[in-house]
């Protein structure tokens, strides 16, 4: 991907950009994203045929069901902040938004070149390989969305180190059994290690994702997390996201208890933690968690203990599911 970027920098992009412009290094970036993603293959605006020959605005029936403004393909002549799901701040790219869009391939490390990304949201896509420890340099990374693709290994730790996040969500890699075809016309298959049948099922991202590094994402306000192979005890850390609103971190490899910091996060309106192998008690100050809405805990089976009166204290609770532990007690 990076060859074909920069021969087409040089010999196929109409803009001819010289070495000295502005945007040459994001227009670069973005070049590698279309040829690691296959963009011949995109639903929408990837360079596949369907763009107008004179003015490359993008078509198709679906198109402006995803977006208002008009938007040109990528790979075309136009400025780059005016490709499909490119926005810009003063000619500077801030966020990438390739949802849904028959995305093929890798995450390459060259978007890490958008050093002012705020919006990172790839979701829904068959994205396979890991996630490239150069997200890390993103300081200004608010928004990231990886959910349902094909992703494995290790979380990487310069991941903590983007301070600004606030949502990240990168749940559902395990056992997606979504698909997607390449313009070559072969079949990417998510379930599969790096979306090839000829290897073992994909068991999605690893790590120990609410470990002690947790704490240093002070800004997080949604951490989702769901089926994936993340393992480790749950930090007592976990308790200055005093911002956390959403924790989800269903059928994961978690081990341990739920630490009683937990119940600090009096903003927290979702607690997801089913299926995780968690066990010993509930907090007894859950009931602190005052906005607290959802509360899903099913199915760790090693969980057990009295449930805590303070349960009560949840005038806000909509949904709750303690089933398939060994709790006693009456609710």
């Amino acid at each position: 991907p990076r060859v074909l970027a920069m021969d087409w920098l040089l010999y196929d992009d109409p803009r001819q950009l010289d070495a000295f412009d502005d945007n040459l290094a994001q227009r670069y970036s973005l070049a590698v994203v279309a040829f690691s993603f296959d963009s011949m293959a995109w639903m929408h605006c990837g360079n596949d045929g369907d763009v107008d020959s004179n003015s490359s605005l993008c078509s198709g029936k679906d198109f402006h069901e995803f977006i208002d403004e008009e938007k040109y393909t990528w790979l075309s002549g136009v400025d780059e902040c005016d490709w499909y799901g490119v926005t810009c701040l003063e000619g500077v790219v801030i966020g990438l938004e390739l949802g849904r869009n028959n995305l093929v391939g890798e995450i390459p490390p060259e978007i890490a070149g958008l050093e002012y990304l705020k919006i990172l949201s790839l979701h829904q896509n068959c994205i396979y390989g890991t996630i490239p420890s150069e997200l890390g340099a993103l300081s200004h990374l608010e928004q990231l969305d990886l959910y349902k693709n094909g992703l494995s290994g290790m979380i990487p730790n310069d991941l903590f180190e983007v301070t600004s996040l606030m949502q990240i969500n990168v749940a559902y890699q395990y056992w997606n059994t979504h698909n997607c075809t390449r313009s070559d016309g072969t079949i990417a298959e998510m379930q599969y290690a790096r979306a090839d049948p000829v290897n073992d099922y994909n068991d999605g991202l690893k790590g120990e994702i609410f470990g002690d590094n947790i704490a240093k994402l002070r800004n997080l306000r949604q951490i989702r997390v769901d089926d994936n192979s993340f393992y480790g005890e749950i930090a007592p850390a976990i308790g200055n996201l005093r911002q956390l609103v959403i924790l989800s971190g269903g059928n994961n490899l978690f081990s341990g208890t739920l630490p009683n910091e937990l119940t600090r996060l009096t903003t927290l309106q979702e607690l997801v933690l089913g299926q995780s192998h968690l066990s010993g008690p509930i907090p007894d100050k859950i009931g602190e968690l005052e906005s607290l809405a959802v509360l899903f805990l099913w199915d760790n089976k090693e969980m057990n203990g009295t449930i805590p009166d303070s349960l009560y204290n949840l005038t806000k609770l909509e949904m709750l599911n303690l089933g398939k532990n060994q709790f006693n007690g009456t609710i």
